[in-house]
């Protein structure tokens, strides 16, 4: 390989090559050229018409010079006991990923990424690390983002390691409240409110919804007080729940994928650290999660 290192010091910067067997060797008589690139440290961060003058062996051409603009940015050499000291705290970061949290941890750099999940799996032949990703804004996890994060990964993954990026494992709600309306207000006026606030987008204000994807993420449990609290807070609901003033069950707080059980008596529904809870309340996809309000009283 061609690479080689510039080491240096106070005094000069060296180039250090190859010996034939780790790096290439130059051969002999090579002739090299060296492009440095120096700044003149705090001394040039000049004021505005500071330079008046050009140093050169053929200067006929130039009728004036000057700097309309201040020098800035200019900084002294550090110097090289100085680097020593603070260099220790550049190793101190996480720059490889061996086990699963370190994938983790390396793909929630990604600027698009809100939450990721990973496990390690054997697949017959190797190890398998898959990594479930939870982007913002619950975008998909499609082929381009694919190539996207696995570029970002690239320089972090562990040799002999195979990895698998794939969408999170989504936990579709099943959310039946029963509502107590205010004699002084309309039921579909105050069921309007609840559908906006509770929804997977934006509100009407502009605000996310309560369901919005950045709110959830993986082993995010559902609670069902928040949710009370927070329709409690909507003009017009004297009090909502699972159940009617008689303390009949009228509604659920459940799972799509779990019909039989209803965690309304717990007041939470579990979600598995490698799931994340979805509810886009969308008539076109009732798979996505559904959330209903039945509407009692009112005007």
């Amino acid at each position: 390989a061609p690479e080689f290192v510039i080491e240096a010091t106070d005094s000069a910067h060296y180039a250090r090559f190859g010996d034939g067997s780790a790096g290439r060797r130059p051969t002999d008589g090579t002739a090299m050229t060296a492009r440095i690139r120096h700044g003149g440290g705090r001394r040039g961060n000049i004021g505005i018409n500071a330079i008046a003058h050009v140093v050169t062996d053929d200067g006929g051409a130039i009728l004036n010079i000057r700097n309309p603009l201040a020098g800035s940015g200019g900084r002294d050499r550090e110097p090289a006991a100085a680097i020593r000291v603070a260099a220790p705290r550049h190793f101190r970061k996480q720059r490889r990923a061996v086990t699963p949290a370190d994938y983790v941890a390396a793909a929630e750099t990604h600027p698009q990424v809100q939450r990721a999940y990973g496990e390690r799996r054997w697949t017959g032949s190797w190890n398998t690390i898959f990594l479930a990703i939870d982007r913002r804004g619950g975008a998909s996890v499609d082929e381009s983002f694919e190539g996207a994060l696995r570029d970002h990964l690239a320089s972090y993954r562990l040799a002999g390691h195979d990895l698998e990026i794939v969408p999170p494992r989504f936990v579709p709600l099943d959310i039946r409240l029963f509502v107590c309306v205010c004699g002084d207000h309309y039921a579909g006026d105050v069921e309007r409110d609840l559908l906006d606030i509770f929804s997977a987008g934006l509100m009407r204000d502009g605000r996310p919804g309560f369901f919005h994807p950045d709110n959830f993420s993986f082993g995010d449990n559902i609670l069902l007080s928040p949710i009370i609290a927070r329709a409690m807070q909507v003009a017009g609901v004297q009090w909502i729940g699972t159940r009617d003033g008689a303390g009949a069950v009228k509604g659920r707080f459940g799972r799509l994928d779990q019909p039989e059980i209803d965690f309304a008596d717990d007041a939470e529904i579990p979600i598995a650290p490698n799931e994340v809870a979805r509810l886009d309340n969308d008539p076109t996809f009732p798979d996505f999660g559904r959330i209903a309000f039945l509407m009692a009283g009112g005007r």
